[in-house]
């Protein structure tokens, strides 16, 4: 296929198909600031040039919030595999990942330090937290930072309007939780699922709406996204 023969919005549609490209983590970079590996912990931290996907992301589900001290404990119930953790704030364009994770009775747990992300002015309250398993179909965990809240926290991120018509959360193909919202918004959005009256095991998020883009089409999102529950992992 010629490249010069694609529409926009078939163009739109291969770059919400398509995977981020991964970026590499360097070492020793002059600018302290800058994403590089860190120690303790084992990790990859700093500002970045990441480009942001097209298409609505699923950006952090946690059972609470970032506080302001000089370290974020991070805690992610266990799993059959070691999960991937990616936390990012949108406001600095700042991201950690490629963690090595260390197991304990309470799952996998991190201590991060904050003062690298006080120098680059991220304010802690935008850092959005993301894990997941390592399986070939990724299963979303809660990341709890320090103690847990009664609710989950869900967020996503559209880099242009979006319009979602239901957020749904699924136990075995039945809707057990749903809402919707009215007006369009770009950036974040953010729902919240209180689950401790619900059985330990699978659920889903599916999510429904509209990308809008200047001078195309809208362009119709459905998405289904699995994760793992338990009333133990909220207060």
């Amino acid at each position: 296929m010629n490249i010069k023969t694609l529409t926009p919005a078939l163009c739109l549609l291969t770059a919400l198909l398509l995977p981020a490209p991964a970026f590499a983590c360097p070492a020793n970079l002059p600018d302290p600031l800058l994403y590089q590996r860190r120690n303790n912990p084992n990790r990859c931290e700093g500002l970045t040039r990441t480009n942001i996907s097209a298409n609505l992301t699923l950006v952090s589900f946690t059972t609470s919030t970032p506080t302001n001290t000089p370290n974020l404990t991070l805690t992610i119930p266990s799993t059959s595999t070691a999960p991937n953790l990616i936390i990012r704030s949108y406001a600095r364009r700042y991201q950690i990942d490629s963690f090595t994770p260390q197991r304990n009775n309470q799952g996998y747990q991190f201590t991060l330090p904050t003062q690298l992300m006080r120098n680059a002015q991220v304010p802690l309250d935008s850092l959005r937290m993301i894990a997941s398993t390592s399986d070939s179909q990724p299963v979303y965990i809660p990341v709890t930072i320090g103690s847990p809240s009664s609710r989950y926290q869900i967020v996503f991120y559209s880099p242009t309007l979006a319009t979602i018509q239901s957020l749904e959360i699924l136990r075995n193909n039945q809707v057990i939780h749903r809402e919707t919202r009215t007006t369009s918004r770009q950036g974040e959005i953010i729902f919240t699922w209180d689950g401790r009256n619900r059985p330990a095991g699978r659920y889903q998020i599916r999510i429904v709406g509209t990308l809008e883009q200047r001078g195309m089409r809208p362009q119709s999102f459905n998405r289904v996204l699995p994760f793992n529950h338990h009333p133990n992992w909220l207060r």
